[in-house]
């Protein structure tokens, strides 16, 4: 099969990925990915949780401004955000920064339920920080899908939907109520100057695209600094509020349709507490790390997956712990691993409090011993910064001899996708 084209030859088209690109229960229904290609692939999970036992205060950081505040629901597993003054704000956002791989398309699933806000009050919801992202927001006057970059705000209201307003006008028929508890949906195809597509889940279960911002060949640079962002949940006030106001933060996920090459990006580094021996008489940490506040002059939002504990104990029997987040009772000076890590440690930590045992174990009096954390572990215990990129979490081997004193020396190994 042939014709004449521009060098005498028409290239075969594919009838069956022609038909799917023209269908459009496909093309409105989110089921053709940003990359134009059909999705069939089991998507690969960042991360996914459910408020039913808690706020999950290691996962989620928050900041209050004003009179605000976010209460677990257990009935509902949700959290509520709540305001009740202007100018006042709660915002809820994951420690974590999820890794964009380039060529793939990373999606976000995000469930909320909002009633109309009053005059002077928003809720938004989505794959952002104060910096960048992509989102959705809950006015007064209707909803909108917004991308933020560099801190400057594009907003698309409703009307301007230019795949299904979801108004009953639109391809799909839906008249969709956003009153009513809501999935929504983001895929991000980034590249620099890829496409974005919002979607909404229908009543009868259908993902809908709503809304697509395309970029190739139309900008100058690229639509946002970032596609490695957290997820964040945002209730906030003007001037003009009065009363009181709630929504609900539901459930969050975020998958990559990758098949697993994407750890060809990360980056091993190694730190360990000295050539000289650590003395232990009592349980202290011996050796800790955590992210830096600053990398190569931005904000620390690396990806950090802690995964080896190596220790040698020249004398004494010795019970070790691997501890996250512990708070030191006094200030650790903290250096650099490198130019090319995101981390920095510390061997001068000691006395703590707090903090959570994710692993410990037993090693003998002149023995060595070398212990793996699962890659899964680290969703629940994320190292990261706060919303305003401070407050960094911390990991600490921790050590407690059972008689006498331990001579201890402890290396630590993790990874970083930047």
């Amino acid at each position: 099969m042939s014709g004449r084209g521009y060098s005498g030859v028409v290239p075969i088209v594919d009838p069956i990925k022609k038909a799917l690109k023209t269908m459009a229960s496909f093309d409105g229904s989110s089921q053709i990915d940003l990359f134009n290609r059909l999705k069939v692939s089991i998507p690969s999970t960042q991360f996914t949780y459910q408020n039913e036992y808690s706020k999950g205060e290691n996962q989620w950081v928050e900041k209050v401004v004003g009179t605000a505040s976010a209460t677990h629901d257990p009935i509902n597993s949700a959290v509520t955000l709540s305001v009740s003054a202007p100018n006042s704000s709660i915002i809820r956002q994951t420690r974590r920064y999820f890794r964009y791989s380039s060529g793939k398309t990373l999606s976000t699933l995000l469930t909320f339920n909002c009633l109309t806000p009053p005059p002077g009050a928003k809720f938004g919801v989505g794959y952002n920080d104060n910096g960048n992202g992509l989102f959705l927001e809950v006015r007064n006057d209707g909803v909108y899908v917004a991308l933020r970059r560099n801190g400057v705000v594009t907003y698309y209201p409703r009307s301007e939907w230019n795949v299904d307003k979801l108004d009953g006008t639109g391809r799909s028929g839906v008249n969709y109520d956003f009153t009513k508890s809501t999935i929504f949906g983001i895929d991000l195809q980034w590249l620099g100057v890829g496409t974005v597509l919002f979607s909404i889940e229908s009543p009868t279960g259908e993902l809908l695209a709503i809304h697509k911002i395309y970029h190739s060949g139309l900008i100058e640079g690229t639509y946002m600094r970032t596609a490695n962002l957290p997820i964040r949940y945002e209730l906030s006030t003007d001037e003009t509020f009065s009363g009181s106001f709630s929504a609900q933060q539901i459930c969050s996920a975020v998958t990559s349709e990758a098949s697993g090459d994407e750890d060809t990006s990360n980056y091993t580094h190694s730190v360990f507490s000295g050539i000289a021996s650590t003395s232990v008489a009592t349980r202290r940490a011996v050796l800790a790390i955590r992210p830096k506040a600053l990398f190569n002059t931005l904000e620390g939002r690396a990806s950090i997956t802690f995964r080896d504990v190596d220790l040698f104990v020249a004398s004494a029997n010795t019970f070790w712990e691997v501890v996250y987040n512990p708070t030191y009772s006094t200030v650790p000076t903290w250096t650099s691993v490198g130019d090319y890590s995101s981390v920095e440690y510390s061997n001068d930590v000691a006395a703590f409090t707090g903090g959570i045992t994710i692993l410990s174990g037993f090693i003998a009096a002149g023995g060595a011993t070398r212990s793996t954390l699962s890659r899964a572990v680290n969703t629940n215990y994320p190292l990261g910064l706060d919303i305003d990129g401070a407050d960094p979490t911390s990991i600490a081997i921790v050590c407690t001899p059972l008689t006498g004193t331990a001579a201890v020396n402890a290396s630590m190994s993790w990874e970083e996708i930047y």
